[in-house]
């Protein structure tokens, strides 16, 4: 008899170990996975700060890039660069290629900061989008590369952005 619950104590201590240990494991694995997650979205959060930094920094170096005046001629300049009957000058060449960039670079940080929050709100409590599409509603809408915004973006974001349009 003594040895059946020499053996009950053995076998109920070593369970209980085993226990304390899956426990300890299963709780190590998902403050790690937590950390991880934490870690990764202050890491994009940071990249998206990075970027609208340089956005910001590009426009402070050519002021023409955000504005209204060269912004609302864009179909124009467009047209132009497009066609070989008016050629453009060598500088409106630069600021052509140049703003067709940026704005790639902006819509593209657009879309990142959608991906991250997920939310139109949270997006706009973090950059006023509204007023910086508005500014570029012209390249939005024509592109030096017809209908390549609608074919690159994020069909939802699409949806989001023409509403912030009208």
């Amino acid at each position: 008899m003594q040895l059946i619950c020499a053996c009950c104590d053995w076998w109920s201590s070593t369970a209980l170990q085993n226990g304390l240990i899956f426990l300890t494991l299963v709780v190590t694995i998902c403050v790690s996975f937590g950390l991880h997650i934490k870690g990764r979205d202050e890491n994009i959060k940071q990249n998206l700060d990075a970027r609208l930094f340089s956005l910001q920094q590009l426009s402070f170096e050519k002021p023409f890039l955000e504005e209204t005046k060269f912004t609302s001629n864009w179909i124009q300049l467009r047209q132009k660069y497009l066609s070989s009957k008016s050629p453009l000058t060598p500088i409106e060449i630069d600021k052509c290629l140049q703003y067709e960039v940026y704005c790639e670079m902006l819509f593209n940080f657009i879309e990142d900061s959608y991906n991250f929050y997920k939310d139109e709100n949270k997006m706009l409590k973090y950059v006023a989008f509204k007023q910086w599409v508005r500014t570029h509603k012209s390249w939005w809408q024509t592109p030096l590369e017809e209908h390549s915004n609608h074919d690159t973006y994020n069909p939802k974001l699409c949806v989001i952005i023409e509403n912030w349009l009208k």
